[in-house]
């Protein structure tokens, strides 16, 4: 006997975690096939958008992190002696570790009730419904795919594009301070940049981006240490409360996120580059697109046809339009050192328009209102 559920997800992360909430709040049967008990420490920025933040709490995850994390007031941008300074016009957001985030998700989808299932799957293509698990023999009318950058499911499925325009990786690492930030702090250089993320009251994650084009940093455990001489000495140093993460190529290019019986979501579903900080921000609110499908799923008697994702293809393309636009600026700035100080300079003058910047990256802000904002 097989046993049904109207949706199986793939992947234990931020992204595959919201999904199997929104959906099971819909009155849908769900299971999370993820092959790790534990929630890994990943590359991961941890900086949570205020966006990203109430679609949280709508969940009911910031109940289980309580007065863990930090608050972020705003975001900093520093370019040689130059910095600009804006707080979040939609209130603060918040630094988490991720592991915290993860854990505070899955008590959140075991009490709803949602299916775990720990271990390693694969599906074929075209998707029949079955789920042929060492544990469990299972159907569903959905696959939904949330496994991450590097998509196993996304290449298998035919929705993986080949080529990429940029070459970025990142890397990250915690430390120890007495001198956390209420602020994202940005810290640009030549081709790289470095952000730190207050996680608590005297800890701070340090990630840093680069042009793997043009710059080549030392191998294994030199890596970081090399990376710091392409930026300023104000970055964080001394005790570590993490090891290091790293992850890349950043960019992924997908040719849709929806095919016969399967949606992607999250960095699965195609990705351009973490500069702007809202990967999980854009994770939550993909997850709560997906109640497009809820009249769908009710009705499927069979994988569901990919004209009958079309909405949520429609929905992926405009939460993800103001974020492209945004990371695809920034990514142009990032190799042209000079210009990028300019802007820092123009918004270190004009903090508004840096606020109307921040909201348009969240989407809470239209482009000819961003346009508006620029000329006023």
């Amino acid at each position: 006997m097989h046993r049904f559920f109207h949706a199986v997800v793939v992947g234990g992360g931020p992204a595959g975690l919201s999904a199997a909430i929104v959906l099971r709040r819909e009155g849908l049967e769900v299971a999370l096939i993820e092959k790790h008990s534990d929630p890994l420490d990943k590359a991961c920025g941890e900086g949570i958008m205020p966006s990203g933040l109430a679609l949280l709490a709508e969940l009911g995850v910031t109940e289980r992190i309580g007065k863990l994390g930090y608050p972020i007031k705003g975001i900093s941008y520093t370019a040689g002696n130059t910095q600009a300074v804006a707080d979040f016009l939609e209130g603060p957001g918040l630094g988490l570790r991720r592991p915290v985030l993860i854990k505070a998700l899955c008590e959140v989808a075991s009490d709803l009730g949602v299916t775990f299932y720990r271990e390693d799957w694969l599906p074929a293509f075209p998707f029949t419904g079955e789920v042929r698990l060492r544990t469990a023999d299972i159907r569903t009318n959905l696959l939904i795919a949330a496994d991450g950058l590097h998509s196993r499911i996304r290449r298998l499925a035919g929705l993986q594009l080949a080529g990429r325009t940029h070459h970025r990786w990142g890397i990250r690492q915690h430390f120890r301070t007495d001198h956390v930030s209420d602020y994202v702090q940005v810290i640009l250089g030549e081709n790289c940049e470095a952000y730190i993320t207050p996680v608590a009251r005297n800890e701070a994650g340090q990630a840093i981006l680069w042009n793997s084009k043009k710059i080549s940093p030392a191998g294994g455990d030199d890596s970081y240490d090399s990376l710091r001489d392409y930026l300023p000495e104000s970055l964080l140093r001394g005790d570590t409360t993490s090891s290091i993460r790293a992850v890349g190529p950043l960019e992924q290019r997908t040719s849709d996120v929806i095919t016969d019986g399967c949606v992607l979501i999250g960095d699965a579903a195609g990705y351009v580059d973490a500069i702007t900080g809202e990967g999980i921000s854009l994770a939550v609110e993909q997850a709560f697109a997906l109640r497009c499908l809820v009249p769908v799923l009710h009705q499927a008697k069979e994988p569901v046809p990919r004209a009958a994702l079309a909405r949520y293809s429609a929905d992926y393309r405009r939460i993800t339009f103001n974020y492209k636009i945004s990371t695809r600026a920034l990514l142009f700035l990032s190799e042209r050192f000079w210009l990028a100080r300019w802007i820092v300079l123009l918004l270190s003058r004009r903090t508004r328009l840096f606020q109307a910047l921040l909201s348009f990256n969240m989407g809470r802000l239209r482009l000819r209102d961003l346009l508006s904002a620029f000329f006023q």
